[in-house]
């Protein structure tokens, strides 16, 4: 019977034809011979930003219980953006983006009648869609997929570290979440989530100077301005203006929401909802509390509004902070079934609007 597992190339050498098949025997392989191969392991665990290493070190630490990987993986993680601090989202760290925070697009509630299982569907056929492209475009030209690894930035390399550093902590922490402490769970939660702050930090001052922020904003006005003029339209410098202004701040606002989620999903699991409470409450900033609202949606299946309520409504929470959560409930809303009641509430109780409200007062408006 034909297996599909391996092929002869070029050259007369067998190869396995699918790459994950790679990734698997390598990391079930150097978990089963970890001693003779440490040196090889902890060089794997120093290049995680290429995509080789980050795939066989998640299946390794699936396969594995030997305490040494997770010690190299914290002096990983420790010395990833070292040099910056964690973010918090507070007012005193973010003043200058609340300040814009206008052009940036409200969250908003589906209607009660909203079928989340519609929703999922349509966003795993996006998924599909994308890895899909992704691994055409690596199989029409493999050499030169991996070649990009090399030609990436010290900066794209370290934040490359990052994601994949924090996702294969995770999944030790999900895999091991019984036989591991619960500090130490909490401590492990915690270097994960501390890499992603401190990058996130490490994003915050580059976009606060107020000189880059102009230099920006002119770059993508004068982008905006020759394609729009090759269309035959002479556009209004204060309209150009505007709208440079909200792609640049509407792009930086995803990437704040992008680093939360990232740490919501790389760590989060329902089996740990009482360490991510644990190990968010030893910081008590808004960051923090973002995550755990976050890992308590998605993972926990609960929307606490009173709780949201009391942490929007803390003195240092800033009004970006306060737009990232109210994305979060949105898409919460739109993945679970929110009844009549509780969309009620959160608009009574958060300002939030649904698309039902919103209909209603354009209605109004054209009376």
């Amino acid at each position: 019977a034909q297996t599909n597992i391996f092929r002869s190339n070029s050259i007369g050498n067998y190869e396995f034809c699918y790459k994950y098949l790679y990734y698997y025997f390598t990391g079930k392989y150097l978990a089963e011979n970890y001693e003779a191969n440490v040196s090889e392991i902890n060089e794997l665990l120093d290049t995680l930003h290429y995509n080789d290493s980050a795939y066989i070190s998640i299946f390794l630490s699936h396969h594995t219980n030997d305490d040494r990987l997770l010690s190299k993986l914290k002096i990983v993680a420790d010395s990833l953006f070292s040099s910056f601090n964690e973010a918090t989202l507070s007012k005193s760290e973010l003043g200058f983006f609340d300040d814009q925070v206008q052009l940036i697009a409200e969250a908003v509630l589906p209607e009660a009648n909203n079928l989340p299982i519609e929703e999922r569907r349509k966003r795993i056929i996006e998924k599909e869609k994308l890895e899909e492209l992704a691994q055409l475009e690596a199989s029409r030209n493999p050499e030169q997929y991996d070649e990009l690894n090399d030609d990436f930035s010290e900066v794209t390399k370290e934040l490359r570290r990052s994601f994949k550093t924090v996702e294969v902590l995770g999944r030790i922490i999900k895999n091991r979440s019984g036989s591991i402490k619960k500090q130490e769970l909490v401590e492990i939660f915690s270097f994960g989530m501390n890499v992603h702050l401190r990058a996130m930090g490490s994003f915050i001052e580059i976009i606060s100077n107020p000189q880059s922020q102009i230099e920006v904003v002119d770059f993508i006005s004068d982008i905006i301005d020759k394609k729009i003029k090759e269309d035959g339209i002479d556009p209004g410098s204060e309209d150009l203006k505007r709208l440079s202004k909200e792609i640049f701040w509407g792009a930086n606002f995803t990437i704040l929401f992008g680093f939360i989620h990232k740490i919501v999903h790389s760590l989060g699991s329902k089996k740990l909802l009482d360490i991510s409470e644990k190990a968010t409450a030893t910081k008590e900033t808004p960051a923090a509390h973002l995550v755990n609202q976050g890992i308590l949606m998605w993972y926990g299946k609960t929307l606490r509004i009173k709780e949201i309520k009391d942490i929007i409504d803390g003195p240092e929470f800033s009004k970006t902070a306060e737009r990232i959560l109210k994305h979060q409930i949105a898409e919460h809303s739109k993945m679970h079934q929110i009844g009549f009641a509780k969309l009620q509430k959160l608009e009574s109780n958060l300002g939030m609007s649904s698309k039902r409200l919103i209909s209603e007062r354009m209605k109004a408006q054209n009376r």
